[in-house]
């Protein structure tokens, strides 16, 4: 009666050569990713940086004024008014209170607006964007 036992030595080679191989694909995966990653953050980081610029800054485009409109007697039923609105978004500005400030240099900021901006930035979502000064203009 023979007995066949496994080769330990041979099997011992083969698993090693296997823990190697799976060693080497992981290595060369990560060696993969890194490269993928140095090229997206470095040599191409000028093209993502202007599409990230493009993505922050929103062109609203409206309707041009419409023109007077009278009645049949030449009265005025309907003019136009144009309405400037300042706005902040408070999760986009690091220092609020900072930006606030500066703004209220180049364009009159009251201690009313500043309350009501703080009312309306506690009822609002933190990404929404909060009016902080609205004026109209008559326009003929």
């Amino acid at each position: 009666m023979s007995f066949e036992f496994n080769n330990q030595e041979q099997s011992q080679r083969s698993f090693r050569r296997r823990i190697v191989v799976a060693f080497l694909l992981v290595i060369s995966l990560f060696s993969v990713l890194l490269i993928r990653f140095a090229w997206l953050q470095i040599f191409n980081q000028s093209a993502y940086q202007a599409r990230a610029e493009s993505n922050r800054t929103v062109t609203i485009t409206t309707q041009g004024p419409r023109g007077l409109i009278f009645d049949r007697n030449g009265s005025v039923i309907a003019k136009n008014r144009l309405i400037y609105s300042l706005e902040i978004t408070p999760d986009k500005v690091k220092q609020l209170d900072k930006t606030i400030d500066a703004l209220s240099e180049v364009i009159l900021i009251t201690p009313a607006d500043r309350r009501r901006f703080k009312r309306l930035k506690e009822d609002l979502k933190r990404y929404d964007s909060v009016p902080i000064r609205s004026e109209q203009r008559q326009v003929i």
